[in-house]
């Protein structure tokens, strides 16, 4: 029977189901093979889920958390697990969480272990914008496969995939930002397959690492004597309620002045032919694609989902790469009472410009990633370390925004959803120091600038639920390590950096800091009566506080220094007479014969509890160059007794005699373990002399812990209980980032970069291979035993007066590129 084209169409109107052939483009059909760069890439985990598995998120005890549902929940999260009969177990490894796909201030989506999309934060939905998350269960991708002679196999790309559609039978999961690698197998598939899902990133250059794009790249192999043809599906729900046009890509187009207004686009690479679909039934979407594997009808511009199909045809033993971009671009970002914009927008026209360019440079993005993997990897650390290394950043694309007046600003957490807190930008600054400097100057300028007269940095620059405008914060919290952590942030930028512009503009604010903090010890010889970012037993209801104490001190031999700089000897004086009284009252208020007690009043002295981490000045006075803050003796005593009473299987228990005493912070805290608190023990013994593979067994139990036992690393929590070792308080945490002290503690690595001196002091007996960073360049130093040592750069640029290794001058007058290299004769 013939049936008439008009009544075709009306027959898949009323099914839901119109689509586009492809029209043509500039990079439709572009040919890019990948493998070259992803057979470089090196991962070190990895999750392997299958369609048989059971999943199930069960609350467990903590404060509050990230999730599924709200980026704030109190009472602890509920918890994915897996099921096996009546018993749940950790999930595999990118399940609970995964790699941000996304650009730095972008926004992200995750792509898990199961093949799901999780997490939209792409739409200028964030806490400014209410609690609840967004989650599309119905966004996946597909594969279709059809040898000659054979019956067609088509499956989503999900092991779990909305009712109604196939399952693929097994996904390996492995992580290495910003890339996820997913295996995909399954019995009835003739071709191999490997998924690479990732984002543009540039260490140093943070535009480059800003795009608002999600890249898919399918890595097909046929292995057999004939040929298949394939094609590549990639099904998005239409959130934003828009409409949908095909140019240069399927497009996807809300009008007006709304958080969700904007544009998507689907775009692909790599393929022979592309096609489009819009539909409203996602069952007859699917169908249409098992069938054809491709779309050919008319276009449609409403309906619930569209698809972008991208076929390619694999003669035998050839291996081919279809990349699929999803972009977007949603120019009206609230923070709140105002529009604050995206920076993307500054970057580039509309969403198709963002994956035009973003497909057109594939192998320049690929070489950028490699770098990054590089430096990583390339080294003789420990593989937990590296692992850790590599995936740290990813919290800066999962928390980050970037407003169109150029303004680089970051959440707490969404669990806590305060914008740059002072003391937790600089627990999380190392990174931001070594790679991103232009960022991270941006931060801390508006610091200083909301500096109160009395020369009080506050501590946010937007705090939750107020009507304040961005880096306008009304009076909050008066805390001890808020002009401490700005007044060495600066220093650092001096040591490190030497961008004398930034120093300059910001020693105003760091001498009224410092003053401020000489002010605030008048009456007892330290600062009194202060809050810490370890809000833990009200410490600001206590008259001194050991944790401040050491901040005061690291502050104050960092504003000396400075001070010489800018010839101000009135401050430097100052400065030292207050560093001499500051360690006096320290030793005798808080020493109890084996390590600093945490707290100290001057009318009631009640408890002798240990604070870990009350030493975390000392790793960045060691980092700084400034020294150590009290006499060694005492300071490795401290972190002896930290090991004796504070140690559990998870990481040190932030205050090990909290039993003993009340706990005022209602919320259970004190039994608990920061992260933070195990890495900066490592730093600081490894800089004190303790045997390196000793000194490290505390930092390798916390991220080994989130890496490998609950297989959560994407999401560090700050605080885990101290009986369970699960999340206890916040989310897609940052402090853990002081990891990057581990590789510099462990070369001895002192860069002075306006003295132009780089100096070494390994902790390791050869053979070495480790990482050393410059805000300005990375490189390898690299010893055999009986060699002599092999300096190379890998990335930046490096000029240097004296190079130095174990005190003694090797060379000088030195100028590297990345790729040179520089033999040092020790004699």
């Amino acid at each position: 029977m013939k049936v008439k084209k008009n009544s075709i169409y009306l027959l898949l109107i009323a099914l839901g189901l119109a689509t586009s052939s492809c029209k043509e483009d500039n990079h439709s059909n572009t040919s890019i093979s990948l493998k070259k760069f992803t057979d470089k890439m090196v991962f070190k985990n990895k999750g392997t889920v299958s369609k048989d598995m059971k999943f199930e998120r069960i609350a467990i005890n903590g404060y509050y958390t990230e999730s599924n549902e709200f980026y704030r929940r109190f009472d602890g999260p509920e918890y994915l697990f897996e099921i096996k009969d009546t018993l749940k177990v950790e999930t595999p490894s990118g399940m609970r969480s995964a790699i941000p796909l996304g650009g730095f201030g972008a926004g992200s989506v995750e792509l898990r272990a199961d093949g799901s999309f999780q997490d939209w934060d792409i739409f200028n939905n964030s806490p400014a914008t209410g609690n609840r998350k967004t989650q599309l269960n119905n966004a996946f991708m597909g594969l279709w496969v059809k040898e000659k002679n054979k019956e067609v196999v088509a499956t989503t790309l999900r092991t779990h995939p909305p009712k109604g559609l196939p399952a693929i039978d097994q996904i390996e999961y492995s992580g290495s930002f910003p890339v996820s690698k997913l295996t995909l197998t399954d019995s009835k598939l003739p071709v191999e397959a490997k998924l690479y899902a990732y984002s543009e990133y540039k260490i140093r250059d943070p535009k480059a690492s800003a795009t608002p794009c999600a890249l898919f790249s399918i890595e097909l192999h046929n292995p057999n004597e004939t040929s298949a043809q394939t094609s590549f599906l990639f099904n998005l729900p239409n959130h934003i309620k828009g409409n949908f046009k095909v140019e240069n890509g399927l497009v996807l187009t809300k009008d007006g002045t709304e958080p969700a207004s904007g544009n998507m686009t689907l775009a692909a690479n790599g393929a022979d032919k592309v096609t489009y679909a819009v539909a409203d039934d996602l069952n007859v979407l699917w169908n249409t694609f098992n069938e054809n594997g491709a779309f050919n009808t008319p276009d449609k511009t409403s309906g619930a989902y569209g698809a972008l199909s991208a076929q390619a045809n694999l003669k035998p033993g050839e291996t081919r790469t279809i990349t699929i971009a999803l972009g977007w671009y949603f120019p009206n970002r609230p923070i709140s009472v105002e529009i604050v914009g995206n920076y993307y927008t500054e970057l580039f026209d509309n969403s198709t410009d963002v994956v035009n360019k973003a497909l057109n440079r594939l192998p320049k993005t690929w070489e950028n990633i490699l770098d990054w993997n590089a430096i990583c990897f390339d080294n003789t650390l420990p593989e937990w370390l590296q692992d850790a290394m590599v995936n740290s950043t990813a919290t800066i694309t999962k928390t980050s925004f970037w407003t169109k007046d150029n303004r680089f600003r970051q959440w707490e957490s969404f669990a806590c959803p305060n914008i740059n807190p002072i003391h937790i930008d600089f627990s999380r600054t190392l990174p931001y120091d070594l790679f991103f400097p232009e960022l991270k100057k941006g931060i801390i300028s508006a610091h200083g600038n909301a500096q109160r007269e009395n020369g009080y940095i506050p501590e946010k620059l937007w705090t939750r639920r107020t009507k304040d405008k961005l880096d306008h914060p009304s009076p909050g919290r008066v805390l001890g390590d808020c002009n401490p952590s700005f007044i060495l942030s600066v220093y650092a930028t001096y040591k490190w950096d030497n961008d004398k512009a930034f120093v300059d503009s910001m020693w105003p604010h760091v001498k009224r800091a410092a003053l401020w903090q000489i002010e605030r010890s008048k009456s007892l010889g330290l600062p009194n009566r202060l809050a810490a970012t370890y809000d833990l037993s009200g410490f600001g209801r206590k008259d001194l506080v050991s944790y401040n104490a050491f901040m005061h001190l690291a502050a104050l031999k960092a504003t000396m220094e400075l001070g010489k700089i800018y010839g101000d000897d009135e401050l430097v004086t100052l400065c030292k007479d207050n560093i001499t009284t500051a360690q006096k009252t320290l030793k005798e208020k808080f020493w109890t014969g084996k390590y600093f007690r945490n707290w100290w009043n001057v009318k009631k002295q009640n408890n002798d509890d240990l604070h870990v981490d009350t030493q975390f000045a000392q790793v960045w006075s060691y980092m700084l160059g400034l020294g150590e803050l009290m006499d060694s003796t005492l300071l490795k005593s401290h972190l002896a007794s930290e090991i004796s009473v504070g140690e559990t299987p998870y990481g040190l228990k932030v205050l090990p005699h909290s039993y003993k005493y009340k706990d005022h912070s209602a919320s259970g805290v004190n039994n608990t373990i920061w992260q933070a608190g195990s890495i900066h023990w490592t730093i600081l013994n490894l800089y004190l002399g303790m045997e390196p593979n000793q000194s490290m067994e505390q930092a390798k139990k916390v991220i080994e812990h989130w890496s490998t036992n609950i297989n959560d690393q994407w999401d560090y929590a700050d605080l885990t209980s101290a009986s369970t070792g699960y999340p206890h308080t916040n989310s897609h945490y940052g402090r853990q980032l002081m990891l990057w002290g581990i590789p510099m503690a462990l070369s001895g690595q002192q860069y002075n970069a306006s003295e132009g001196v780089l100096a070494f002091s390994p902790k390791l007996e050869p053979p070495y291979r480790l990482p050393f960073f410059t805000a300005h360049a990375s490189g390898i130093i690299d010893a055999s035993i009986g060699e002599p040592i092999l300096l190379k750069l890998t990335s930046g640029e490096l000029k240097l007066d004296k190079l130095m290794v174990n005190g003694q001058i090797l060379t000088e007058n030195v100028s590297l590129k990345a790729g040179e290299e520089l033999i040092l004769d020790q004699g």
